[in-house]
């Protein structure tokens, strides 16, 4: 059983969720600083840009992020006192060459996350959580590789 964001999968499945705008919803192709706005969260000094939109039944929409940290924030989606998402980056480069991506989700409607490395324009896109299942952790230690230094 593969886990969202696990190796081996990530490379395959995100490269195509990116070339195809369709099935990755409504998430925007990769800027060349982060954006300051309500739906993107700007981590790590701004380097990445993170933003998430979310599914539930006919209705859509794009996260409300809230800055924790440089390293973390989380998202809302219907009611600002109401956490939905919360994610984190941390720099793992000295360690195994990599950025680390972690994602926890408080909610069952469906979740389309993308993170954006606006220093070299690579883009990860997890793999979207189905509507009416629990939000599964990622803790991707691995695949953000070719954002190092």
């Amino acid at each position: 059983m593969l886990r969202r964001g696990a190796p081996g999968v990530a490379l395959s499945i995100l490269s195509l969720l990116a070339a195809v705008p369709a099935l990755a919803g409504d998430l925007l192709p990769p800027p060349s600083e982060c954006q300051q706005a309500p739906v993107y969260l700007c981590l790590d000094g701004g380097r990445f840009q993170v933003q998430a939109s979310w599914t539930s039944g006919d209705r859509t929409g794009a996260g409300t992020a809230v800055r924790l940290t440089d390293d973390s924030g989380y998202f809302w989606f219907f009611d600002p006192s109401n956490t939905e998402l919360v994610v984190k980056i941390l720099d793992g480069c000295a360690i195994n060459n990599a950025y680390w991506f972690f994602a926890a989700g408080l909610t069952d409607v469906q979740v389309r996350l993308q993170m954006i490395d606006t220093k070299d324009g690579s883009i990860f896109t997890p793999l979207p959580s189905p509507e009416g299942t629990p939000f599964e952790p990622i803790q991707n230690t691995t695949s953000l590789s070719t954002s190092c230094p």
